[in-house]
């Protein structure tokens, strides 16, 4: 009888302080929240010279965007808000010609522009340049948008604290 008394206070403090421990009030928290919405976008600033970069951007963004959901900070489950962009110029091989993106825009909030420049930083080397394009570099722009609306992308919407990502890191 005494080992099914002691197994049960464990069971209960166990169940304590599962409810009260800061991961399961954040969850909680988070949870509460309908719904959470990350968007982003990308601009090619330089001239396309008239090669088609369609494929190209849809395989860069596919990329970063999984990066970015894996490195998503916390702050963002708990309902901040802001957007970052960042100018990157790219090689013809996917490679960056100044090893760190350039914030462009910051969200004024640490845990934001980092994972946006995370992101970035994990994707490197960018695809190779599509056919048909015969420049040096690119200088492309990726804004990101964090529990705002996107100006110009379709938004990825997210149940609190899931990822696209599956829970294993991106490849």
């Amino acid at each position: 009888m005494k080992l099914v008394s002691m197994h049960a206070g464990f069971f209960i403090a166990a169940i304590v302080l599962a409810v009260c421990s800061p991961e399961a009030t954040a969850q909680t928290t988070a949870q509460s929240r309908s719904k959470l919405q990350v968007s982003s976008s990308l601009q090619i600033l330089s001239p396309a010279r008239g090669a088609d970069f369609s494929g190209y951007t849809q395989k860069l963004m596919g990329t970063v965007k999984r990066k970015w959901i894996y490195l998503m900070p916390e702050s963002f489950y708990m309902g901040d808000t802001g957007t970052v962009e960042v100018r990157v110029q790219v090689r013809a091989d996917g490679t960056f010609v100044n090893p760190d993106p350039k914030v462009e825009r910051s969200s004024g909030k640490n845990a934001l522009d980092s994972a946006a420049i995370a992101a970035i930083r994990e994707s490197e080397p960018f695809p190779n340049f599509p056919s048909g394009f015969d420049g040096a570099t690119i200088e492309l722009k990726i804004s990101f948008f964090y529990n705002v609306p996107a100006k110009k992308s379709e938004p990825m919407i997210l149940a609190p604290g899931k990822s696209d990502a599956g829970g294993e890191p991106p490849k």
